[in-house]
């Protein structure tokens, strides 16, 4: 069944269920990357586990995703009602992404059924280029620190591409990373 979008930038959406909320996401062109943000809505998968997850460009032009369950409107939900509304599955599932050029991405995003749709980069945007970055960043940090604590290999590798990334985009490294215990290895990847 073919879905019509939520937001402009996104042409069509495809899914198993004809009656799933649409897929709303945006895409900004830019050098050496794009930045773009979808949400994608979730059906019964519980309990949530970002291993489930995954991101697919036709092309392969989907770059560094990171997957954040729930939204917006429901963490402020639970801020307002406090303990409780985190023990309900989220409704939806949002992936943020690099990508490069400026023609339109043929996604699938697993959650873990497949969820394909066109997202339409639109013309660079400074406010919003800037907004979906920013979001990104802060986004993927925070994954590539946990990733840094749980694996199984030396957190040299996650503080190699956090740096390399802030270098080629010009971003700042995260106060956390900052103020963590990773400034010797931080400092020694900027030399």
């Amino acid at each position: 069944a073919t879905l019509m979008l939520a937001v402009a930038g996104i042409a069509s959406s495809t899914a198993a269920d004809a009656t799933a909320a649409p897929v709303a996401g945006q895409a900004v062109v830019g050098r050496p990357f794009g930045i773009a943000s979808v949400s994608v809505p979730l059906s019964g998968v519980t309990p949530i586990d970002p291993e489930l997850f995954s991101l697919s460009e036709a092309n392969g032009r989907a770059l560094y995703p990171v997957f954040q369950a729930g939204g917006a409107a429901r963490r402020v939900l639970g801020q307002l009602l406090g303990a409780g509304i985190e023990n309900l599955p989220p409704r939806e599932v949002t992936v943020s992404f690099l990508f490069v050029g400026d023609e339109p991405l043929n996604l699938t995003v697993h959650t873990p059924a497949p969820v394909a749709f066109t997202l339409r980069p639109q013309l660079p945007n400074r406010r919003a280029d800037d907004r979906l970055l920013g979001q990104w960043w802060r986004q993927y940090h925070a994954a590539s620190q946990q990733r840094a604590s749980e694996g199984d290999y030396p957190p040299l590798v996650e503080t190699y591409l956090s740096s390399m990334l802030a270098g080629r985009l010009g971003l700042e490294t995260p106060l956390l990373q900052r103020r963590g215990g990773n400034d010797t290895q931080h400092e020694a990847l900027k030399t």
